[in-house]
This record gives structure tokens, sequence and C-alpha cells, in this order.
């Protein structure tokens, strides 16, 4: 390095100005052996670092700065690329446990490739139990301390480009084949009947199987109610004719 003057050959291709690399000043007509006057830094470096040219990020500002709209252009088409590959998303899911036959619902929202079940961005919004114990869950359940085995029953999707579903739900937990008093009663004389529910709750059929027993368990109630209603009305006859028997005066 020589101890010329800083000129505008030693810096490269036309500089506007040499700036010190610590402090800003201009450096022009000092010495490349000498210091800053300002903050001592060497001039060396400054001019090394000028002939460098400025660093990725200040060379990318320049370019945004140069051609901002052409940039703007790009920033938005990107983001209706992104977005024609992307969609805002609402799902409804309904959950049952097969060990209490109670249900809860969740309610999910994020961002999902259209007319696909995948999932980019999910996000759990809420979670509630939407009806109230039934027969079956309090005859599984009485105290209320299941720790729950939740299984999804169904969901329904609904995307910006229009809803996907629903799926098909089916009440898999609980049929409208009795009144609660009369579900309890046949749960009591049912044989093993927490397995049993159990089981069915699992295999998604009680529906089909729960009225088919109730119904036959119900007709034998009838049955036996209608055979002790009988004998009831026949002994009830016999005492009324042994009665009429024993009030008959005979005269001789």
């Amino acid at each position: 390095m020589t101890n010329e003057p800083v000129d505008r050959d030693s810096v490269g291709p036309s500089p506007a100005s040499l700036p010190c690399a610590s402090c800003g000043y201009d450096l022009r007509g000092s010495l490349a052996s000498d210091k800053c006057p300002e903050c001592e830094h060497a001039i060396a470096e400054s001019i090394a670092l000028a002939r460098r040219g400025p660093n990725i990020a200040t060379r990318m500002c320049r370019v945004f700065r140069r051609h901002y709209v052409a940039a703007g252009l790009t920033a938005f088409g990107l983001a209706i690329a992104l977005g024609s590959l992307l969609s805002y998303r609402e799902r409804t899911s309904d959950y049952y446990c097969p060990l209490c036959a109670r249900v809860r619902w969740q309610h999910t929202t994020g961002l999902a490739v259209p007319f696909t079940d995948l999932w980019v961005v999910e996000v759990h919004t809420r979670t509630e139990a939407f009806r109230p114990d039934t027969a079956i869950s309090r005859h599984l359940d009485p105290a209320g301390n299941c720790t729950h085995d939740w299984v999804l029953n169904s969901a329904y999707d609904k995307d910006v480009f229009g809803p996907r579903g629903p799926q098909s739900r089916r009440d898999v937990t609980s049929c409208a084949c009795a009144t609660d008093e009369d579900m309890l009663a046949f749960l009591r004389e049912l044989p093993n009947a927490s397995m049993q529910l159990t089981e069915h709750i699992r295999e998604r059929d009680l529906c089909e199987w729960l009225p088919d027993v109730f119904d036959r368990w119900d007709r034998e109630r009838e049955e036996v109610s209608g055979a002790d209603s009988t004998c009831a009305e026949n002994l009830g006859d016999e005492n009324s004719e042994n009665e009429n028997s024993g009030d008959t005066i005979w005269i001789p």
C-alpha cells in the first residue's frame, strides 16, 4: 500500500465518495496508510471494503428500491399462488367413548389443501360435550369417573371454496327405543350388560342390536305381566264364588 492520497481510481470504478467504514467520514484526499481523522479507523480497511462492494443485503435493498413496483407485483403474485394452493378450513368433529357412551364435539380451524384431508396448520379452538347423559351412560358410568377412550365418529369440513361434506353421522352410543326408566330396568336384568354395551358400541352396531334385544325383553315382560293379571283375575273370581256360596241360605 502506497502513501498516495486516496483518489477515484484507488477504490474502484467511479465512486461518488469514500466513506469511513466505521463512522462514515469522507476520506477523499487522505493517505491510504493514515487513519480516519474522526474515529482513527484504518483507511486501508475502508478502501478494501469499497473495492469488495456492498454486501448482499445492501444489494437487495438497492434492487427493491429501484424496482419496488416489480417487487410488489411479485409479492402479490406469490400470495395469489399460495392462496390457490391452501384453503381456510373449519372442521366440526364428534367423538364417542365406548366405555361410558358419552359424546363430545371438537371445533378445529386452520389451513389445508382444498379437496383433500391434508392439513398444513391445524388449531383446536374449542371442545364441548353436547348431549346429556342417557340411561346407557348412567348404567356404564354412574359415578362419572370414566377416563374416556374417545373415538372419532364423524367430521364435517367446510372450506372457503365450499363444503366438502358432511360425512354421514351415526348415533352409535344411544338408541331412542325406550324411555330411560324402561331402559335402566332392562339393563339391570341383562346379563353382562356393561360388557355387551361396550362391545357393540365399539362395533358401531348398538342401534341394530339393542332394539331387538329390548323388544324381546319387553314382550316377555308383557307376557309375564299378562299371565300374572290372568291369575289374579281367576283368583278373584274363585274368591267371589266362594263368598257367594258361603252366603247362600238353604231352606229345607
